[in-house]
């Protein structure tokens, strides 16, 4: 038996890419998040479409890197598998990224920032527990 040769580095994000872009444009396919535009109130609709749109600008300008340095789909974008982002212990980095940019990237940590005040993830702790958000079903 042979095995399928690996995915380049280019090749894993946009794959990535089309899972991204294949998540509904118009509402938060998980539980246990609910984005909000920084400084909106409570009841301000959620901001869903930047959401993905940040995940986007991420693998298209980062997302090579990222996978260069050891990064997967659970890393990037994992989700608890029944809680969704309700478990941040089972979730990636670019799950917990909005609103901040990413401005470091390490085999095993991400240093976000917004408004100078810098946030660093690292690798799930969780992984056997999540799966990639493209993969959540609610049940």
């Amino acid at each position: 038996m042979t095995t399928a040769p690996a995915l380049s580095p280019a090749d894993q994000v946009a794959a990535c890419g089309v899972l991204v872009k294949a998540l509904p444009s118009d509402r938060i396919p998980m539980v246990g998040f609910f984005w909000r535009a920084p400084g909106a109130p409570v009841d301000d609709p959620p901001v869903w479409p930047e959401v993905r749109r940040a995940m986007l600008v991420f693998l298209r300008d980062q997302g090579v890197e990222a996978v260069e340095r050891g990064w997967d789909a659970i890393g990037l974008f994992g989700v608890h598998r029944l809680a969704g982002a309700v478990r941040a212990d089972a979730c990636g980095a670019i799950i917990l990224l909005y609103p901040r940019t990413v401005v470091a990237i390490s085999a095993n940590e991400f240093v976000t920032e917004r408004a100078g005040v810098r946030q660093t993830h690292r690798d799930v702790p969780n992984r056997a527990e999540s799966v990639p958000l493209w993969n959540f079903r609610s049940y």
